[in-house]
């Protein structure tokens, strides 16, 4: 299984075999990522000694994040499942970031992601088992709120994800962070590899999209200049 994540500045390629690592990669796309991500794809397949045709499944990171990285992924990894005819997964980067704590008794991780201005892209899962079970469903909240959610929970709570430390007003038992910033490429193939064995056709290829969660900015209503008043002539 072919993975990556495109959604923040650091993306990341992983291949998966029978469940087991063979590779991960970071780059940083400066901005280039249409550009830079298929010849990353190639690189990763030829040190590896696969060829495309040898694949026998794809995975995406949604988002939240970066709209333009999550449309790139997605975009790629529906064109290479429909060339290679092969199953494409989409995982959903805040479950990706509370997965690196699986199998720990009794733990809740809330994931945090940076959205724009006082807002957080947030969600909570226990992660007890092998898979992350959801407590709070992903969304665009503020950061006061996703606050309010952790310090009211009875269970420890670790945070997690590069936007956790903007939380205010927790207490000094409710700020315990892991050390999982960014969504890994390698959790996004674990979890959809997990996801295959339940299901072997994948995701629907033509309804599969990125995780909008808010709007880009450039849709964001914007607040009108002042019209200048024309001064009066006696």
């Amino acid at each position: 299984m072919l993975a990556w994540e495109t959604t923040g500045d650091l993306c990341g390629i992983a291949l998966l075999h029978e469940g087991t690592l063979v590779e991960e990669r970071c780059f940083q796309h400066s901005l280039h990522l249409s550009e830079r991500m298929p010849g990353m794809l190639d690189e990763m397949l030829q040190a590896a000694g696969i060829r495309q045709g040898e694949l026998t499944a794809l995975a995406v990171d949604l988002g939240p994040g970066s709209f333009t990285g999550a449309r790139i992924g997605v975009m790629t990894a529906k064109t290479f499942a429909f060339v290679l005819q092969i199953p494409v997964y989409g995982v959903n980067a805040l479950e990706a970031l509370a997965a690196e704590y699986t199998g720990i008794p009794n733990l809740e991780v809330a994931a945090i992601l940076p959205c724009r201005g006082s807002t957080v892209y947030s969600a909570a899962y226990l992660v007890e088992g092998a898979e992350p079970q959801m407590l709070l469903e992903p969304y665009v909240r503020e950061a006061a709120d996703t606050a309010e959610w952790v310090e009211n929970r009875s269970r420890a709570v670790l945070l997690c994800g590069n936007a956790s430390a903007v939380l205010p007003c927790l207490s000094e038992g409710k700020r315990a962070c892991g050390r999982a910033v960014h969504p890994s490429a390698r959790m996004i193939a674990t979890l959809a590899y997990q996801r295959r064995n339940k299901n072997p056709v994948g995701d629907d290829l033509f309804s599969l999209t990125p995780l909008y969660l808010a709007p880009p900015p450039i849709t964001l209503p914007r607040t009108p200049l002042p019209v200048p008043q024309k001064e009066e002539t006696s």
